[in-house]
């Protein structure tokens, strides 16, 4: 590719990303106030200092636009701490069965329901139960040695994750 293609199309994409993100912006603001003057309002001073009548609206009156009313935001209750189970995973060793624990968007505690515990496969647990809240998902490696047993625990602990 050209250097000089390569300079343009990142201009455009950087532009493209520098609009959409405006957009998201102005997408989520709750109020957006409009002027408009009154086209029934006299643009002249009241010289006989008697309050002007109210304009009423007919058949010719133009597009009204109305400001929504602004609401006071409710106060956020504190969020309560929920816990799921996940199904009942298969694998080669067994059967890995969790519950997830979380309080709003943080996981707070991992707990083995189900899970066979020879060959060293508790260590396993234990170790996988401390990277899944460290990292507060699946995003980590393999226990050495326990490649199944890894897998199996990340099924479950994501079956958990998708229930909330």
């Amino acid at each position: 590719m050209r250097k000089s293609t390569t300079i343009i199309t990142s201009i455009v994409a950087a532009s493209a990303l520098a609009v959409s993100l405006r957009v998201g912006q102005i997408a989520t603001q709750d109020n957006i106030a409009i002027d408009l003057p009154n086209p029934n309002a006299s643009s002249s001073p009241n010289p006989t200092g008697t309050p002007p009548t109210p304009p009423t609206p007919g058949p010719s009156s133009s597009a009204t636009v109305t400001a929504k009313p602004t609401k006071s935001p409710a106060p956020n209750p504190a969020p309560a701490e929920v816990t799921m189970k996940s199904d009942a995973i298969q694998y080669k060793y067994g059967v890995v069965q969790i519950s997830v624990t979380k309080l709003g968007k943080k996981l707070t505690a991992v707990s083995l329901l189900q899970g066979d515990a020879t060959n060293g496969r508790d260590q396993a647990y234990k170790i996988l139960i401390d990277a899944t809240l460290q990292v507060q998902g699946t995003n980590f490696g393999n226990v050495s040695g326990a490649t199944f047993t890894t897998d199996a625990f990340r099924k479950a602990v994501d079956n958990a994750l998708l229930k909330f």
